[in-house]
This record gives C-alpha cells, sequence and structure tokens, in this order.
C-alpha cells in the first residue's frame, strides 16, 4: 500500500470514528441516560467498541457516567455547546407563534413540551380565549414519555428499540404515579397515532382532560418536542378532533420547516466563516408564515 492509500484509509477510519462518537452522543442526549448494554443495542456496534468511545467521550467532557448506576448521560462540555447555540437553534422562541395561533383558532389552552430523556418537559403554556380551561400542565412539569398526548406523539415517532427501551425506563414509575395511563394498551395507542399523525390523550392521566398533540422532528427526523392542545372532554369528541389534528400537523410542519432553514444557515456560516470574517451581529429568520385563516373551532 503506498502512503497515499494509507492516508486515504486513515481518513475513511477517522470519520467513521467521528460518525460513531455522534451517534452516541445523540442516543445518550434523547435517552438523559442509558447503560453501556442499550447504546450497544441502539447503535448496533459491538460492546468493545462502545466502550472504548465511551471512554475517549468521557476525556472529552462530552459523556459523564453516574457512580451508582453506572449509565452514562452528557457531560458538562456538552451543556457549554447548547447554551452556545441556544440562541439559534432554541425550538421554544420559534414555537410561540404556533402555540398562541392554535390558541386563538381553538380557543384552548396549547403547549409545548421537548423531549428529556424518558419524559417530557413543558416549557410553554399558551392559554385560549374559552372559559373553562384545564390546570392540569405548567411549564416545568414532566410526565413520562407513555403518559399524555404529547408524551404518546413524540413515543410514537421513535423506532420500535427506542420504544422498548422507553417503556422499560418508565413502567415502575407510570405503575407507581400515572397508573391510570395504561401502559399495557400502549401499543394499540402507537399503532393508533401512526395511522392519524397525532396522539389522542382521552383522559388518562387527569380524568376529565383530554389532550391532542403531534410531534416535532428535527432535521434528522429524530422527534425532539411536541404541540399539544388540550381541553375538556365535551370539547375533543371525534368530530373534533378530526379538525383539531390537521392545524396540529400544520403547525408542525411550519416548525419542522423553520428547524431545517436554521440548521442550513448555521452550516452555510460556518462554512463562510472558514474563509471570511463574519459581520458584527447576525440575522434571524421567523418560521415560513401560514396560509391566512379566519375559521374559529
Amino acid at each position: 500500500m503506498n502512503i497515499g492509500s494509507k492516508v486515504a484509509t486513515s481518513e475513511v477510519g477517522g470519520t467513521q470514528a467521528i460518525s460513531r462518537a455522534v451517534l452516541l452522543l445523540r442516543h445518550v442526549g434523547v435517552l438523559g441516560e442509558a447503560s453501556l448494554s442499550e447504546l450497544v443495542t441502539l447503535t448496533a456496534l459491538s460492546k468493545p467498541t462502545v466502550r472504548r468511545m465511551l471512554l475517549a467521550l468521557m476525556e472529552a467532557g462530552l459523556i459523564g457516567q453516574d457512580n451508582h448506576s453506572k449509565h452514562y448521560h452528557l457531560g458538562v462540555e456538552t451543556y457549554a455547546l447548547g447554551q452556545m447555540s441556544n440562541e439559534r437553534w432554541g425550538i421554544h422562541q420559534l414555537s410561540i407563534d404556533s402555540l398562541r395561533h392554535l390558541a386563538q383558532i381553538s380557543h384552548d389552552t396549547t403547549f409545548l413540551n421537548v423531549r428529556q430523556g424518558f419524559a417530557t418537559l413543558c416549557l410553554h403554556r399558551e392559554e385560549g380565549g374559552h372559559p373553562i380551561r384545564t390546570h392540569v400542565l405548567k411549564p416545568g412539569d414532566r410526565l413520562p414519555l407513555a403518559a399524555g398526548s404529547a408524551g404518546l406523539a413524540i413515543l410514537s415517532a421513535l423506532s420500535d428499540a427506542e420504544i422498548d427501551i422507553a417503556l422499560a425506563g418508565n413502567r415502575q414509575t407510570i405503575g407507581q404515579s400515572y397508573a391510570s395511563a395504561d401502559i399495557d394498551g400502549i401499543h394499540e395507542r402507537i399503532a393508533r397515532t401512526r395511522r392519524t399523525g397525532w396522539a389522542l390523550n382521552p383522559g388518562l392521566v387527569f380524568a376529565g382532560s383530554w389532550g391532542i398533540a403531534a410531534a416535532i422532528r428535527n432535521p434528522r427526523g429524530e422527534p425532539v418536542a411536541a404541540l399539544t392542545v388540550a381541553t375538556l372532554e365535551s370539547r375533543l369528541q371525534p368530530e373534533r378532533e378530526a379538525e383539531l389534528g390537521p392545524l396540529l400537523l400544520a403547525e408542525v410542519k411550519l416548525l419542522e420547516s423553520a428547524l431545517s432553514k436554521r440548521e442550513h444557515a448555521g452550516r452555510s456560516q460556518v462554512s463562510a466563516s472558514a474563509q471570511t470574517t463574519p459581520a458584527p451581529g447576525s440575522t434571524r429568520k421567523a418560521p415560513a408564515k401560514r396560509a391566512a385563516k379566519n375559521s374559529s373551532l
């Protein structure tokens, strides 16, 4: 083998190692924390390879390990990177217009929930005009992935292997605190969600409080959040579900388009900065505009 071939082989190996490291970081980030065996299953890599890469990521501060459970979690360096990228990539700010729009036309309460490991975290609540409201969820609240319409929407967008891991991780929590969520019937609800594109929670978490949600995927197709409309049982019967579902999907499409444009713009800026000195400040792009709607549900 000549020198050129050796260099080419080395470059291929380096690229593969980086891709595998990024894959591990994504899985750990999505799960919140993960065991070695879970990461082996999700990545389809050998246990020695996964262990070796985790050690390298730990040395860089990108991965940490719990002293008791020995599970892996994102390291402090990822937090620092996240803080730096939050202003550019934060889905919260992008979603405000959609949340207000949905609350305005539905007159019900809308939510943005993001995925955090085996749970969803409520980031934003927007009130509609209906005088009777649901007060079961507020910003900062967490629910297991299998509980609530947002959690079901995100769960249904995962692969079957990821679903099994999430359900195994949540079974005890749901059994103790959310028994009415009926985890044993979750696969039927997942199948329904995949058919319609949105998840329906018929008061399984809190009696009388119903919700409908659709998952938001990042540019790589991974479910990272969900938009939800929550209301009373009497206001979410089949006819109204058929009206709200497509509206949710339309807003999700706008958000996913905005996320994709932001990522593309960010990559373009990074590429340009390698050749030129960027001008101070940056221009922020708003989500794509929706078609005007005058209807009220």
